[in-house]
């Protein structure tokens, strides 16, 4: 828990005030009690007193009593005191709770010419109305009251959009004091929420003046602010301290030493080690929501604990066992929660921080419908704002008839807010509404009390070692549609079934690791064949090979299949990761190993090479070595595979659960749920390898719910014992040893459940001649739970043949963005399939109930948005993000709230470059999210907390940036400097955007970082030490690959400077100089485009380049060399990608070249225009428009531009406007075999 010191002696520092001047602080509540908070706005649209309430739900089950909110926007003392006798006291509280403040000290009059006399005049008026408040109050002598000093107003945060009101909170501060001046004297109790949230305005503001518990306002607290609120409400009132629940056991003694709040039997120390024993408490953990719920806010109740002790002082489910060894896996109910080390357990575990203990459970269930409560509640407090703040005072209160809705409706122009209030009193109005809706909130609270009572659980610490455990208990939940995918892809007008796109996607176009073809250690395009639907979670397909730099787990040359795996990565080196589930049918004895392609036997077989079929969502193959058919499909979440068997007396289905792309993984569980169902998790870390052999820092665990169609009578488990201490990386898991370690394997016949470092699941039967067995299996990075919903949401039958067709409808949908015509087949299949590669990531990471994996290592939920992962910033910032602005709009801002909330909940508060489930992984360069973001902002299809993600962003460039040097040293200080100087303009323009002007000019200065490694006499950027001094000059000059360079040379990243052309070029030496060198670039590029030292299309630093030509006034150059491109570096076959795929990239730029158009500035709004492949192309661009692009007589002769149209009128620029393209339209272009020099020159 990350809470600053500082708030720990929050309770020292209001004690002491609170002594200072003898106010009595409040008693905790009692059964029966009524509770009325009396407020302004802020109680009436906050959650303070719904958070009070939820913590006594859920802290004293059984001490029933009703919370009501009597806040009223707008409201000042006066107002309160115009309808505290109808509206309060008419309630009959026990408890009385008041506030104000706000409102009464005023806002616009302290910029006025008199500030000091509006104070004078506003206290006279608070006073004299507060006196009268106090008669009515004391009045009711069998009512307790509790006055609270309001929230500040902030004054200090650092915002220029809006200015404070400077001495307002003075004002503030004077009306508290009046209040606590009446609660000494009239013996009530008195709770201050003003200086402590000052407080820590105060302390966060001096690390972030940007900082604030407010909203944009400065007025009504954020979600953050009222749990903190409540949290001083809670503290005043003595509950600090109260657990929720301790227990504290001797294992050694098997004895209980003490039990809070709650009871403990039948406890049990087996001579296994295993510890259990029954639990009932009598509290529950208190749920803490990480959503930001409410109007306007950007906030949710669990940031609150970043700031003040909540979990210590109120939150407190305390679980200490001492006298064991080793580590533990905790389980409630049959549930695994986690894992603990005995010295863990014997300091104590919090269980109300681990949000899936089935009572952290109970308690969500009735924070969510405390939260509905509140939602209906608010509407009353609607209600009595339009009858009090205008019927009342119009002599028709309560009248509630056509007369009073014609006096609001005649009074609309006078009241800004009763426009918002109108809708809600013209249903209100009628009692049988006011009656319905009171009848929903008594029931809820019913509700929330009786799901609140204590259950007693069955607690067990289970030592952590390869044997028997017992089965879980599992959930089983009502399945939910496959909507998540229809968010991303929605299709065009006219009907799918006219044509289908994905009849033209070859996958294996780039599906190979060979570094022999591709002349470089680079490999070619490293996809995978497999099927998978449209930004899938699931990918289910062959595998050939573990080990080597083999991202996607597939190479078409490898000559055997070791498995059809579940998960993939898409076009990557840096050795890959995923990979996991690795379902492998066999027959004849069982094999633990994998084998090794060429003498090393295994459970691997040779396959037929031309039995091999795949096609989008579908894969089919026959594995020679055992006369197996292997069929495979998928759904987003979820995938099956069809094999048919021959006749065979011992035929099989093995599931290699240790099995991970590049490395193992290093934990797994696996139980028999039923006759034909099993589960369990694959949990990796960076120990076992991946993602950078473990330097990408990629930890995560695969939960599955696999089922299969014939039931289990013979099954086991293989186990193999790892040797203590033993490296399980990728050399291990490549080597002999590892074959001849997993071909030795343990089997366990029959477990009901089985744990261990390194484990098989296998089920065997007898199949006739041609029978089919299928296997299906959802995936969830979550929990078993969500692998169980995600399967039975998109898979509820056997019928592969369906799930295929749905399969090959969503890529129909998908692909049908964008439709072709003219151009040869072998064209329409490189296009739809580059667009298919296109569509692979950033893939879906949240499951079928919207719950994904956050980067705190806890789950969260989003209605909002689909959680999305693997970010290859590096790469997909060029070509794959713009073409997904345009295609799927909805797509982008997902990714862009995914990593904003990866930022937040890691904690780490700035953006990753290269991102995979979560992790920051610091591979490659740049701050590619800081375009991706730029490029959205000024294409106005953000719909982020633009706050902060500007303060994310802004964190990320100062982290990597050229502000400290005015360019950024070796290693790599060409490719750095050039990369982050785009990125700080990219910052520059989003400041200037946001109107921080300061900042705008500080980031503007530093784009121009570039020009200080310009070396003149060298006509080339050169890499700088840190010292200034330019790195040697080598004896290949520009053409030196890596010499300040990121996988390239000189030549080809000394071209990236994007964000100013004309300074570039004129740092170069003029226009013609920087022609006739690109000239020179592209003359000695060899035409097959594989890697080379001078146009390098297999790398991505150079994908702009083309496109340079229409900046310099030579717009023909462009045409020719896009299109040729085109035509000589992408193919139809596996060899057809020249470079690798690199999760999209590449593909992107090809569907964005072959239409015509490519973004050299992500984050300007310019399009180039270039020769297109097809003669007309459709892009549905979202909202019911098509923007078409029509080439006139285009052949592969005629290649140049003559002519423009835009909408049927001359055009003469040759780019486009990203808003030209989205609003639909034709550009109609007239193709020659000449080029026109004429046209599009004025850039």
């Amino acid at each position: 828990m990350r809470t600053n010191r500082w708030l720990f002696s929050l309770a020292c520092m209001l004690s002491v005030f609170v002594c200072g001047n003898a106010q009595k602080t409040p008693s905790p509540f009692q059964r029966g009690d009524r509770v009325v908070f009396l407020g302004n706005s802020i109680t009436e649209g906050g959650h303070y007193h719904s958070y009070i309430w939820l913590y006594y739900i859920t802290h004293f089950p059984d001490m029933r009593m009703r919370m009501y909110s009597a806040g009223t926007g707008g409201d000042s003392s006066w107002d309160m005191l115009e309808r505290i006798e109808e509206d309060v006291y008419g309630k009959n509280p026990t408890v009385v709770t008041a506030t104000f403040g706000m409102n009464d000290s005023g806002y616009f009059e302290y910029n006025g010419d008199n500030p000091t006399a509006f104070v004078e005049r506003q206290m006279y008026r608070v006073d004299t109305t507060f006196q009268a408040m106090q008669k009515i109050m004391k009045s009711h002598k069998d009512t307790r009251v509790i006055m609270i000093g309001g929230t500040p107003y902030d004054e200090t945060w650092q915002n220029e959009k809006n200015k404070p009101f400077l001495g307002k909170n003075a004002t503030i501060q004077k009306i508290i004091r009046l209040q606590r001046e009446a609660a000494v004297k009239n013996d009530w109790a008195f709770v201050d929420f003003h200086n402590p949230v000052l407080e820590v305005n105060r302390v966060q503001q001096a690390k972030d003046p940007r900082f604030t518990l407010m909203q944009g306002d400065r007025i009504h607290p954020d979600n953050h602010g009222n749990m903190l609120m409540a949290y001083f409400f809670l503290k005043s009132q003595g509950l600090a301290g109260k657990p929720v629940a301790k227990v504290d056991i001797d294992a050694s003694r098997r004895v209980v030493l003490a039990n809070e709040n709650c009871f403990v039997n039948e406890l049990k120390v087996s001579d296994k080690g295993t510890v259990s024993f029954t639990y009932l408490a009598k509290s529950l953990p208190y749920p803490m929501d990480t959503i930001s719920r409410g109007w306007e806010k950007k906030h949710t109740q669990y940031e609150a604990t970043l700031y003040a002790p909540i979990m210590e002082d109120l939150n407190q489910e305390v679980l200490r066992v001492d006298g064991l060894k080793g580590a533990y896996r905790l389980e409630i109910d049959g549930d695994s929660i986690s894992t603990f080390s005995a010295e863990d357990l014997a300091k104590g575990i919090n269980l109300a921080a681990l949000t899936n203990t089935p009572q952290y459970q109970q308690a969500v269930r009735v924070m969510h419908l405390n939260e509905e409560r509140w939602n209906i509640e608010k509407r009353f407090r609607e209600y009595a704002w339009t009858e009090f703040y205008i019927l009342k005072r119009k002599g028709m209160l309560f009248q509630d008839n056509i007369a009073a809705m014609d006096t609001l409706r005649a009074n609309l122009h006078t009241n800004i807010f009763l426009a918002g209030h109108l809708d809600n009193y013209s249903k209100m109005m009628y009692p049988e509404i006011r009656e319905a809706w009171n009848q929903q909130i008594d029931m809820l609270v019913d509700r929330m009390y009786q799901i609140a009572q204590p259950k007693v659980r069955r607690i067990e610490l289970i030592k952590k070692l390869i044997r028997l455990v017992r089965s879980l208990r599992w959930i089983t939940t009502t399945a939910l549609s496959l909507a998540l995918v229809g968010t991303a892809c929605s299709g065009p007008t006219r009907t799918i079934e006219e044509v289908h796109f994905s009849d033209y996607v070859n996958p294996f176009i780039g599906a190979s690791t060979n570094t022999e073809a591709a002349g470089a250690y680079h490999g070619l395009g490293k996809t995978f064949p497999g099927a998978t639907t449209p930004f899938g979670m699931v990918q289910v397909s062959p595998n050939t090979i573990t080990g080597g730099d083999n991202g996607s787990g597939y190479s078409y040359e490898h000559e055997t299949i070791e498995g059809f795996a579940f998960t993939q990565m898409s076009g990557i080196g840096w050795y890959g990761d995923l990979g996991n589930l690795l379902v492998m049918p066999t027959v004849g004895d069982l094999r633990t190993n994998s084998g090794k392609e060429g003498g090393v036997a295994g459970y691997r077989s040779r396959y037929d090479k031309s039995s091999e079929e795949a096609k989008a969502g579908y894969y089919k193959v026959l594995l020679s070595d055992y006369q197996i058919q292997a069929e495979a499909t998928a759904a987003p979440h979820s995938g099956m595979l069809r094999f048919v068997f021959p006749e065979n007396k011992q035929s099989r289905i093995q599931l290699d659960l240790a099995r991970r792309v590049g490395g193992t993984s290093t934990y797994q569980a696996v139980q028999v749920i039923d006759d034909h169902t099993i589960a369990g998790r694959m949990e990796c870390t960076p120990e076992g390898g991946g993602w950078g052999n473990g330097e990408g820092s990629s930890r995560y665990t695969v939960y599955f719910y696999a089922q299969f169609s014939k039931p289990l009578k013979d099954y086991g488990v293989w186990s193999v014992d790892i040797p203590a201490g033993q490296d399980r990386h990728r050399e291990f898991v490549e080597s002999p040893a590892f074959q001849i370690l997993t071909a030795n394997a343990k089997i366990s016949e029959r477990p009901k459940a089985y744990e261990g470092e390194h484990l098989g699941f296998f089920t065997e039967f007898e199949t006739e001649a041609n029978e089919e067995v299928l296997f299906k299996a959802g995936i969830s990075f979550v929990s078993l739970e969500g692998a169980e919903k995600n399967l039975k949401a998109e898979i509820k039958d056997w019928d592969f043949d369906a799930v295929r067709s749905r399969a090959r409808s969503l890529w129909d949908t998908a692909l049908a963005k964008m439709d072709v015509s003219g151009g040869t087949d072998e064209q329409k299949v490189i296009f739809y399939t580059s667009l298919y590669h296109t569509m692979i990531d950033p893939r879906i990471y949240t499951d079928v109930d919207g719950q994904y994996m956050g980067a705190d290592g806890k789950a969260h939920k989003s209605d909002t948005f689909t959680k999305r992962t693997i970010f290859s910033g590096w790469d997909v910032f060029r070509s794959q993000m713009p073409l997904q602005t345009i295609i799927n709009p909805v797509l982008v801002n997902d990714l862009l709230k995914s990593l904003t909330t990866m930022a937040e909940e890691s904690g780490r508060e700035y953006y990753e470059r290269w991102e995979l489930l979560n992790a920051y992984s610091g591979c490659m360069l740049g701050n590619p999210a800081i375009s991706v973001l730029a490029d959205a902002y000024a294409k106005g299809i953000c719909s982020l907390d633009m706050e902060k993600a500007y303060r994310y962003a802004d964190k990320t460039s100062r982290m990597f940036g050229n502000a400290e040097l005015g360019y950024t040293p070796n290693p790599q200080s060409i490719s750095k400097t050039l990369e982050y100087a785009y990125t700080e303009w990219c910052m520059s323009q989003l400041a200037k955007s946001l109107g921080k002007q300061e900042d705008a000019v500080y980031y503007a200065k530093l784009a121009q970082s570039y020009r200080n490694l310009y070396d003149a006499e060298k006509h080339s950027f050169r890499p700088r030490e840190a010292n200034g001094r330019f790195e040697a000059w080598p004896e290949e000059g520009k053409l030196k690959e890596w010499y300040g360079c990121m996988e390239c040379n000189e030549l080809q990243q000394g071209w990236f400077v994007p964000h100013d052309i004309p300074g570039m070029v004129e740092l170069m030496g003029g226009t013609e100089r920087v022609i006739a060198d690109l000239d020179t670039m592209f003359d000695k590029t060899p035409t097959d485009f594989l890697w080379n030292a001078y146009y390098n299309h297999a790398n991505e630093p150079v994908h702009h380049v083309p496109f340079l030509y229409n900046h310099l006034g030579q717009p023909w150059k462009t045409q020719k060399w896009s299109r040729f491109i085109c035509d000589k570096a992408y193919k139809n076959k596996v060899e057809g990608l020249v470079g690798n795929e690199d999760v999209g990239q590449m593909s992107a730029w090809y569907v964005l070249a072959a239409c015509g158009l490519y973004p050299v500035c992500p984050g300007d709004t310019r399009y180039e225009i270039s020769s297109p492949v097809f003669e007309k192309t459709e892009i549905q661009v979202g909202e019911g428009n098509t923007f078409i692009i029509r080439a006139n007589r285009n052949t592969p002769e005629n290649t140049y531009i003559q002519s423009a149209k835009l909408n049927g009128t001359d055009y003469t620029r040759c780019y486009l406007d990203y808003r030209d393209i989205m609003k639909g339209g034709v550009l109609e272009l007239e193709m020659g075999p000449e080029p026109n020099t004429n046209w599009g020159v004025n850039n």
